[in-house]
């Protein structure tokens, strides 16, 4: 089970990291 929610944590983090990184590149 932690493995699960462990699991879904990363993905969302990368998802918003990824968010992040394309605002810069619109920025920049």
């Amino acid at each position: 089970m932690a493995f699960v929610d462990k699991a879904i944590f990363v993905m969302h983090v990368i998802s918003v990291v990824d968010v992040h990184l394309e605002h810069l590149q619109v920025l920049v």
